[in-house]
């Protein structure tokens, strides 16, 4: 049986994960459960799967200091593990052999020892503990302070407790066993998402297909975050209101996303009668000038939302990042419950979505894709807007905060 420490005063206490189960076949569908510790244990680790990880600050390394937003666009393994805890040592050198086998197909993992005041106590022997087993990965010591600990962050309660963040930054595998670790990070380095539900919807419907970037797929069942804006152009949503929400990130410099918004725009009066809004966001430091023409020209009768800035050094707004659209633009279909039902969606499926969304409140997965609307020529010239038009900065605006 696989066996674990729970609890930084427990320091006896080693805790059977109980019985392994016969493996589930490989393939789609969620991790088998019997690839985690005991449910009552991780049930607050795998609270975050799906989720951004938290970043892992105030962790003191041995060398160069180690960030997951450093490492975006690698695989990143978290192994919190303490020097007083048995089952971590044999672990560590399972780690080894991971970084020896992943680490050239873009792997990367991360050892934080315990914080707390017992486990800096013997931080000197925890370092060559990870030597004398070969340890050439980064090691660091987690903050004694709880608000900065990495153990408080990812909702460990045991040690050791493993977490797997794929290449987007998302939480994939939280409180999994050491012997399935290397499971699971070959299962996202096949560039598969059998790491988690079944998808509703076929890939066809979203841009890249079944290529389609595996951070949006966690997002979809989540609670959509409030679009908390800035500023807005026509009448505010809340995507939490009650209705079916189609949400667009666009900025007035991108021609894709241009597109994108008129190929919604076009649509709005199917999207009304299936009770369904378009909110298009625009990026915080856009030309808001420039936003209300774009607007007007290309999506009359959309609610336009100007992202607010969450921080100096993010390019992405508040909203962005708390949808997970820090990167691409994105199209979002929301249901009327607030949930996220398909995410990186292309604009010109949307319809089809939101059609079964309105027939399937609850989430029932879509047989076969539609065939694709046909194309409607489009009119507007995007290089007639390569500049800033020479509007007063407030134009057909309304400051909600």
């Amino acid at each position: 049986m696989m066996r674990y420490c729970r609890g930084r005063a427990l320091l006896a206490a080693l805790l059977c994960a109980g019985t392994r189960c016969a493996l589930a076949a490989d393939g789609p569908g969620p991790l088998p459960e019997s690839w985690y510790f005991e449910p009552e244990s991780v049930a607050a680790m795998r609270s975050l799967e799906g989720e951004r990880a938290p970043e892992i600050t105030g962790v003191t390394w041995e060398g160069e200091p180690q960030s997951l937003h450093a490492l975006r666009g690698r695989i990143v393994v978290l192994d919190l593990w303490a020097i007083w805890c048995p089952p971590c040592l044999p672990a560590l050198k399972s780690d080894v052999d991971l970084v020896r086998r992943t680490g050239p197909k873009g792997v990367t993992l991360l050892a934080v020892h315990d914080g707390s005041a017992f486990g800096r106590e013997r931080w000197e022997a925890a370092k060559q503990a990870a030597v004398d087993r070969g340890c050439t990965f980064p090691l660091g010591l987690d903050a004694e302070q709880e608000d900065k600990s990495v153990m408080r962050k990812y909702k460990a309660s045991f040690f050791p407790a493993y977490v797997v963040i794929d290449r987007e930054g998302i939480v994939r595998a939280s409180g999994i066993q050491p012997d399935h670790v290397e499971k699971v990070v070959e299962r996202l380095l096949s560039g598969g998402s059998d790491t988690g539900p079944q998808p509703e919807f076929p890939p066809e419907l979203f841009v890249g297909g079944e290529k389609r970037l595996t951070a949006y797929m966690a997002l979809e069942g989540k609670p959509a975050p409030a679009i908390d804006a800035a500023e807005w152009i026509g009448t505010p949503v809340d995507p939490r209101g009650g209705g079916i929400t189609v949400v667009q990130f666009f900025s007035s410099t991108s021609a894709k996303s241009l597109q994108s918004l008129r190929t919604l725009a076009r649509q709005r009066d199917e999207f009304a009668k299936l009770g369904a809004s378009i909110v298009a966001i625009a990026p915080p430091r856009d030309d808001w000038a420039r936003v209300g023409t774009i607007a007007k020209e290309n999506a009359s009768g959309v609610a336009v939302a100007r992202d607010a800035v969450r921080d100096k050094a993010d390019a992405a707004g508040r909203i962005a990042l708390a949808m997970g659209a820090s990167i691409h633009m994105p199209c979002y279909v929301i249901d009327s419950k607030g949930v996220m039902r398909a995410v990186g969606l292309k604009p010109e499926r949307a319809l089809d979505i939101v059609r079964h969304v309105a027939r399937h409140p609850e989430k029932e997965r879509m047989a076969a894709a539609p065939p694709p609307p046909k194309p409607e020529p489009d009119a507007k010239d995007l290089k007639s807007q390569s500049q800033p038009p020479s509007l007063p900065a407030n134009a057909g605006t309304s400051t909600t905060r």
